[in-house]
């Protein structure tokens, strides 16, 4: 299980300065997050691109597709230049596009800041105007958030005992670290990037004047062991949403996933892929009930279903598998169908079509 999505799967792959037209179409804003600018519409309700869209005079988002992700339609006169266009759907309306991609909201989400949408089936994703990055630096999401890479997608670190503007990394240090190297002519317009010059003439990045490294023991696109060795830490750009006080982390043979206050591992019910037929067998779940005086946080919401508080991930209802006896059992999701998820610590899904 791959711990890290890279941006350009989930959203929009468009780093650098800003288009010249920065007109927005009257029903769009856009709202700032730690690695960009999130898209909403007027009411602040988040806007999402769809990894399918491939051909951007097109949405191949319809029939029961668009009764979930509703098209973001354009209104009046529609105009089209820089990041902006329209692509057509039925009955002679368009639906605005950034950057070649079709904008849509999500039903799951209700309220103005909530992105439940983003990851959902590993194919959508909250639509994004992304800081600027240099040639060979990336954004992607992990574990930790969303992180900064080198050009090989591997985290990148700055080093607690480097002052602004200078890097103290020597010989000895360099055997675990490695500088994120500069070309020789290396200039960007930000104010966020410049280029250090080390005593063997090696340019190398820094970002708001540290100096950037990777790690030796990140081999693939994710990993963050550097992350707190020798005071280094993994350039994080937004930390992800915080979790309920109860939830757990555990080791599956899946992955890491979370699990309840006693390690039982946590499944998202999709009533909506049942086409409201309700789901099999609801004597294998437990809702997992919220306290009388737990709250809302991050994607966690609560609703009252039968009298009772349960606890709902990113929309949808959460559960235990009576058949899951010890931490980090998938019974859940083994011989079931895909309705049934698992919540994984990188904010990835898994379902019962993986087993």
């Amino acid at each position: 299980m791959n711990a890290l999505f890279p941006v350009a799967a989930f959203a929009l792959a468009f780093v650098g300065a800003a288009a010249a037209d920065d007109a927005l179409p009257p029903n769009v804003k856009f709202q700032p997050h730690g690695h960009g600018q999130a898209l909403t519409d007027d009411k602040g309700m988040s806007l999402y691109t769809f990894s399918r869209d491939i051909d951007p005079k097109k949405s191949v988002c319809v029939a029961q597709c668009e009764q979930q992700w509703p098209p973001l339609l354009a209104t009046g006169e529609a105009f089209e230049g820089g990041d902006w266009s329209t692509v057509p759907r039925a009955e002679g309306k368009r639906q605005w596009a950034f950057r070649g991609k079709p904008l849509y909201r999500f039903k799951g989400d209700e309220s103005p800041g909530e992105a439940f949408g983003d990851g959902q089936n590993n194919t959508w994703a909250l639509a994004m105007k992304l800081i600027p990055v240099p040639p060979g630096i990336g954004i992607a999401r992990n574990r930790l958030g969303q992180i900064m890479t080198d050009g090989r997608r591997i985290t990148v670190y700055t080093a607690e005992a480097d002052p602004v503007g200078k890097s103290k990394c020597d010989a000895k240090c360099s055997g675990a670290w490695r500088i994120v190297t500069a070309p020789w002519t290396a200039k960007f317009d930000s104010p966020d990037w410049s280029v250090l010059t080390r005593a063997d003439g090696t340019k190398q990045w820094a970002y708001k004047g540290k100096a950037l490294y990777t790690y030796d023991r990140d081999v693939i696109p994710g990993d963050v062991y550097g992350h707190g060795v020798d005071k280094h830490s993994a350039v994080v750009l937004e930390a992800p949403p915080p979790n309920p006080s109860w939830v757990t982390y555990q080791t599956s043979d899946g992955g890491v996933l979370l699990g309840d206050a006693n390690g039982v591992t946590l499944y998202m019910f999709d009533q909506a892929r049942r086409a409201g037929r309700g789901m099999q067998r609801p004597q294998d779940w437990k809702p997992v009930v919220a306290k009388a005086d737990d709250k809302p946080v991050g994607n966690w919401g609560i609703v009252e279903r039968d009298g009772v508080r349960q606890w709902t991930h990113r929309g949808f209802l959460v559960f235990t598998s009576v058949h899951d006896k010890y931490p980090g059992d998938l019974h859940g999701v083994r011989n079931t169908d895909a309705m049934w998820r698992t919540i994984m610590r990188s904010g990835e899904v898994m379902d019962g079509t993986g087993f």
